[in-house]
């Protein structure tokens, strides 16, 4: 049944907002790695997606509301996030290689779990990470102005200076 889904079947399922559908998909073939990389997937409403091992580099997830998504060994190198809500989000240590990094100007944070992330490249300028997890993350050279960052846990975070 969705066993021998295509790719262009899964982007479809995306595209039309069948969360539902895909994560059960997920479950199902939980041992395949998706490749998703330069998909077009902004301003949908996929929230509680579970993007797990999905490769997502390049992909444009401009605008769309992911809040509480699984992105458990998820590549997202040069993943294009701005403007997205990515509220009370888990990402791991792995999630943000590229050489031009993820890019979450004006993204929504809020609460997201980050701690231990390697965030070399991002773009954080104006997200907003209230309440966020930020231990021990690697802050040095990353822009954030206009990021807001009240009440996260900054506790052995580096930082310019540190």
């Amino acid at each position: 049944m969705l066993m021998e889904m295509t790719r262009a079947k899964l982007v479809s399922l995306l595209k039309e907002n069948r969360v539902q559908e895909w994560n059960q998909w997920r479950e199902n073939n939980y041992a395949s790695f998706v490749e998703l990389q330069d998909v077009n997937l902004s301003n949908l409403d996929l929230r509680e997606v579970n993007f797990r091992h999905t490769l997502l580099n390049n992909t444009n997830l401009q605008g769309t509301d992911l809040r509480g998504a699984d992105f458990e060994g998820t590549s997202l190198g040069n993943a294009d996030f701005r403007n997205a809500d990515l509220r009370n989000v888990t990402f791991d240590k792995r999630n943000w290689s590229g050489r031009m990094g993820a890019d979450l100007r004006g993204a929504n944070l809020s609460g997201a779990d980050l701690k231990s992330s390697q965030l070399h490249n991002v773009k954080l300028r104006g997200a907003k990470l209230i309440g966020a997890d930020l231990r021990s993350v690697d802050l040095r050279g990353l822009d954030l102005s206009d990021t807001d960052l009240r009440d996260s846990n900054l506790r052995h975070v580096r930082a310019l200076g540190t």
